[in-house]
């Protein structure tokens, strides 16, 4: 049952004014439309990362993490319910975990594996879990049971390591974050549909066999890791998708990429229909915390696609092949 909306009130109020604070449609295709990343930083900074911006001297990337952890002290001062908070910052310790765990178990990284700033946990205390036992009993249980599947396996390689890491993602997600509202769990069981036929197209380009196909693929979707698994051996995943609701673009697009086509679209459309239910989550749910929930995750997917927009600016890309990417404008 979702919590109680009461506690929510001047939250939801905070979230109507933070509304404004996103790049509005209009602004986003001027921004495509710009000729390079001086122009882009230029337009980027008449918006709300203006200040982020010039406190970092213009680095996009730089401000987009600046604006997000703005956004996320936001959400630790009006969040009611702590588990709302562990269920969105525990996703950043999973991505930690996967970097750290993978150059501890494989050794072969030859310098310091990149991570992001700490959600909840520590990064010394991910690292140390590996060897330590008393550091491993101060993980989150769901985190401990993926590491201690790691550890019983006597050389684990890159495939093992994700399929885990994978399961645990999916998981801190499927666990923390539906219990705050049916748009919520719409989110997070469409975004596990999403990557589970991405996973699927790629075994079906691979060749793999069907078996092996739907061990790596996580519950939680709309459709049953044996209805994908018939689906890849059968060449029939694109129409599949296109039975789970609103996906038909991302379908289309799945259908292009397995008669050999780039992952780039359906990617754009993976993120355009998972912005859409996050926009209904925070623009059209008036009380209760997950317009909060949807409000972080918004901003998450805002920061990505600038990120990938001065990325493109910077490289020279013109505005057709950075719209192959990015689901706005």
């Amino acid at each position: 049952m979702p919590p109680r909306d009461d506690g929510y009130v001047y939250a939801n109020g905070r979230i109507r004014a933070l509304e404004e604070t996103f790049i509005g449609s209009r602004m986003w295709q001027m921004m495509l439309s710009a000729h390079d990343l001086d122009e882009l930083v230029r337009l980027l900074s008449d918006t709300w990362y203006g200040d982020f911006l010039a406190d970092s001297e213009h680095r996009v990337g730089d401000a987009v993490l600046s604006a997000l952890e703005a956004t996320e002290r936001e959400l630790v001062d009006l969040a009611e319910d702590e588990q709302l908070v562990s269920g969105l910052l525990h996703r950043r310790d999973v991505r930690n975990a996967r970097y750290l765990w993978k150059s501890e178990l494989i050794r072969e990284e030859s310098s310091e594996p990149p991570v992001e700033r700490p959600g909840l946990l520590a990064v010394s205390i991910l690292r140390e879990a590996v060897s330590d036992p008393d550091a491993r009993e101060g993980l989150p249980a769901h985190f401990r049971i993926a590491l201690e599947s790691l550890l019983a396996i006597a050389a684990p390689g890159v495939r093992e390591i994700e399929k885990v890491m994978d399961s645990l993602a999916a998981e801190v997600e499927r666990m923390e974050l539906p219990r705050f509202g049916t748009a919520l769990d719409a989110y997070v069981r469409t975004r596990i549909e999403l990557s589970n036929f991405r996973t699927a197209a790629r075994c079906r380009i691979s060749g793999m066999a069907r078996a092996e196909v739907e061990k790596m693929l996580q519950a939680g979707g709309a459709h049953s890791a044996e209805e994908i698994g018939e689906a890849c051996s059968a060449g029939t995943l694109a129409d599949l998708l296109s039975e789970t609701d609103g996906a038909s673009g991302a379908a289309r697009a799945l259908r292009e990429v397995l008669e050999g086509a780039s992952f780039l679209p359906y990617e754009r459309e993976s993120e355009r229909l998972l912005l859409e239910l996050l926009e209904d989550a925070s623009t059209y749910r008036v009380f209760g915390p997950e317009p909060l929930g949807a409000m972080i995750l918004r901003r998450e997917l805002e920061g990505r696609h600038l990120s990938l927009l001065a990325a493109g600016k910077a490289a020279g890309m013109d505005q057709e092949r950075i719209m192959q990417r990015i689901p706005r404008g």
